[in-house]
């Protein structure tokens, strides 16, 4: 396993990072508690009471961090926990212990933040309500032409636009220290 964090560990990087002091770091770690507890985030392992996340989780708490702070309610946040963490279906399969399966959304963007590649994760919606969640993983996929597409029906007409890239090497970087 690689490494791991607990959700305070999580809390001191985001508040650095967000240059917070005094109460406002006690709300952030709250915050970041009630999201674990809320929201379906796997923890990698236990230490003691202690939940503890991988890698990929922690980014993926962040992002949903970011997006419950920019005004998405609950079930809009548990539909974004279930895509991040969910397989990519048009990546590559890898071997694993017992088979081969596909990356999860969140793996693959944060090996893409870690190599160094920009890229943004968008929430739209349409016209008549659909959701429409682009990861940045892949340049010609037919989200991406969507999003590009001149199809009133189609296109959405609002989009949450979260600088993924930045947020995740940011937020490794501090982690790592």
């Amino acid at each position: 396993m690689g490494d791991v964090w607990r959700i305070s560990d999580l809390a001191k990087a985001v508040t650095s990072l967000e240059g917070l002091k005094g109460n406002a770091v006690i709300t952030r770690e709250k915050g970041l508690r009630n999201l674990t507890q809320k929201l379906p985030f796997s923890p990698a392992s236990r230490e003691g009471r202690a939940d503890l996340y991988a890698e990929d989780t922690i980014a993926a708490i962040r992002l949903v961090q970011i997006a419950g702070d920019m005004g998405l309610g609950r079930a809009e946040l548990a539909d974004l926990t279930f895509r991040l963490t969910s397989e990519e279906p048009l990546a590559e399969k890898v071997k694993v212990e017992g088979g081969w399966t596909r990356p999860h959304r969140i793996a693959l963007m944060v090996q893409r933040a870690k190599a160094g590649e920009t890229f943004n994760l968008r929430i739209g919606r349409t016209v008549h309500g659909h959701k429409i969640y682009s990861y940045g993983l892949s340049k010609n996929s037919v989200v991406e032409a969507i999003y590009e597409s001149a199809d009133a029906e189609l296109k959405p007409v609002a989009v949450l636009e979260i600088h993924a890239s930045q947020l995740i090497s940011d937020l490794l970087g501090a982690l790592k220290g």
